[in-house]
């Protein structure tokens, strides 16, 4: 009906946008001014359908919060910095940077990837302990909930009376886990051992249980993901190290361990949302489940297929630049993995050892993934798809980049612990911001979240935001009202056009040369390229777009639309 149609209207809107903005680059997709009386600052906004629909849903605190913390790292602690580093003649923190260089030589881009993602790091890791340990008499009631539900058989198995009782029998969910357990501890790929195994199987329970009962009794605004992940993750890597199990596989198995409890935890409130939502409408938990574990297995296939594909497309086989050293032959020796260089116009074909670099190593290379030679040469570095710093391959062809706010700061705990090798400055910089944002009644998490992201990223979120509080204003709506409006429809369409439309862009770029005949951009005018106008102009039409959805009228929420069916 009408919903459908707002959805779809803002999909198609958004998938229309980011094709011509990213795929046919007709506009700069991230406009913004350099301060030149403001060493070291800039102000952009990335002008992104996605970004402006989360921040109209997010709403108008939230947004704001990110932006202040987006304006801290952009326009404080950048230009800070740059000020009191410019008379260093030594590389800071030289050992962390892929090419080491000075200060006073490294534009915003590269303070910010040497330095403020450090503190940003430092900043959402404590945000999200924070938010935990905020939860935590939530979280000890929902475990003797869950508890007490167990014990008691709660759930009604095959024999519950009433149909909106009938889950799936314990039993089977019993089997599940174990085989689950099973597949994941032989799983080549995860690198599991028996101890994670258990850990995954323990913080599983208590996490998913906490996830499931938030989820359910308040919502998911106050579902502590972030907080649980992290603290699943200290706790592994603190296990490990007590173990002495600090090799690269045990870095896999402790980020593996997190990984699974993230999810279990992100599915137990889903699941949560889901049945609340059917016992509105008369559903049957026991087929809402088989439904939610089709869908689960369904998207894990896909959604697996697509991050490979994905990086593939984004990662870069270079042999520019290379340090000229040899690994040692016992070195050599212990890498057993093999791999040849992918990626256009590379006709290597050669297997060669792979050699993770890993920070402070004794070789004195920037950390890394590598391609060894027999002899222990160099002779290719890895340039990940996520995170990555190199934007053109050999060939000269352009690269996109994928910035992952949370890979980093697992990275950093996982370093931290386990290779004991980190700039704790810089971490434990980011960590105090958000303890004094926090006494200072301001949550940390999203302050965080804008320290660790971009300014262009938190502006548009920002704009999302304001939208929404003043559709909300003029609208008289309340805040119940505001999260079943149109304009949040509306923002659902956005989210889901722009991020269709820059997937389909990935794999069209894995085409050897599509992205250079779709590139019209390149034969438009110097100034037109150069210009912020047209993306300034294009950030304006979208505001505006989703300004008039959301001033239309609201509709009623589900509760009272729909009566619920008979038992």
């Amino acid at each position: 009906g009408t919903n459908a149609k707002t959805v779809f209207t803002g999909f198609g809107l958004a998938f229309l946008y980011q094709w011509l903005m990213q795929g046919l680059k007709l506009w700069r997709d991230i406009p913004g001014v350099t301060l030149g009386f403001f060493k070291g600052a800039v102000i952009d906004a990335e002008a992104s359908p996605a970004l402006l629909g989360v921040g109209y849903i997010i709403g108008a605190k939230t947004s704001c919060i990110m932006l202040s913390g987006g304006i801290l790292a952009a326009l404080v602690l950048t230009p800070a910095i740059k000020l009191f580093g410019e008379a260093l003649d030594q590389p800071l923190f030289a050992e962390l940077m892929v090419k080491p260089q000075l200060i006073r030589d490294m534009g915003p881009d590269d303070i910010r990837r040497n330095y403020i993602l450090y503190i940003g790091a430092g900043a959402v890791a404590t945000g999200g302990l924070i938010s935990l340990i905020q939860a935590l008499p939530l979280i000890f009631g929902s475990i003797r909930s869950g508890l007490g539900d167990l014990a008691g058989g709660a759930g009604g198995g095959e024999h519950a009376g009433r149909r909106t009782e009938r889950d799936l029998p314990i039993w089977l969910v019993a089997v599940g886990c174990v085989g689950l357990v099973i597949a994941i501890t032989l799983a080549p790929s995860l690198r599991m051992n028996w101890v994670g195994s258990v850990l995954v199987v323990v913080c599983g329970f208590f996490f998913a249980t906490v996830s499931s009962r938030l989820t359910g009794e308040i919502g998911s605004s106050s579902n502590p993901i972030s907080g649980m992940t992290v603290a699943t993750l200290l706790l592994t890597c603190l296990v490990f190290l007590l173990l002495g199990w600090t090799t690269p596989t045990d870095r896999v198995a402790a980020l593996s361990v997190a990984a699974i409890v993230c999810i279990a935890a992100s599915n137990a409130g889903t699941t949560s949302q889901d049945l609340k939502t059917g016992y509105l409408l008369g559903a049957t938990p026991q087929w809402q489940q088989w439904s939610i574990l089709v869908g689960a297995v369904t998207s894990a296939l896909v959604i697996g297929w697509t991050l490979v594909k994905l990086n593939d497309a984004g990662t870069v086989y270079t042999q520019r630049d290379l340090p000229q050293i040899r690994l040692a032959s016992d070195v050599v020796n212990g890498l057993s993995r093999t791999e040849r260089p992918r990626g256009p116009e590379i006709t290597d074909t050669q297997e060669y050892r792979v050699w993770h670099a890993m920070t402070g190593n004794a070789e004195g290379v920037p950390q890394g993934k590598y391609l060894v030679r027999d002899d222990g040469s160099l002779a290719w570095f890895c340039d990940p798809s996520i995170n990555g710093l190199i934007r053109q391959r050999d060939n000269g062809d352009p690269v996109e980049k994928f910035d992952a706010p949370k890979t980093r700061l697992m990275a950093l705990i996982i370093d931290g612990i386990l290779n004991q090798k980190l700039p704790w400055t810089l971490v434990l910089i980011g960590a105090f911001i958000a303890l004094v944002m926090q006494l200072a009644g301001v949550s940390a998490l999203p302050f965080a979240v804008g320290v660790y992201l971009p300014l262009s990223t938190s502006v548009a979120v920002f704009l999302g935001g304001a939208v929404r509080a003043l559709a909300d204003r003029l609208t008289n709506r309340t805040a119940e009202e505001g999260d079943t409006s149109p304009g949040v429809l509306f923002s659902s369409g956005y989210i889901a056009g722009g991020s269709v439309a820059a997937i389909l862009i990935i794999f069209v770029s894995l085409i050897p040369g599509a992205s250079a005949a779709l590139d019209l951009g390149s034969r438009l005018p110097t100034a037109w390229n150069s210009s912020n106008l047209p993306a300034a102009l294009s950030i304006v039409f979208l505001v505006a777009v989703l300004g008039y959805t959301g001033l239309a009228k609201t509709n009623r929420p589900l509760a009272q639309q729909n009566e619920r069916r008979p038992e």
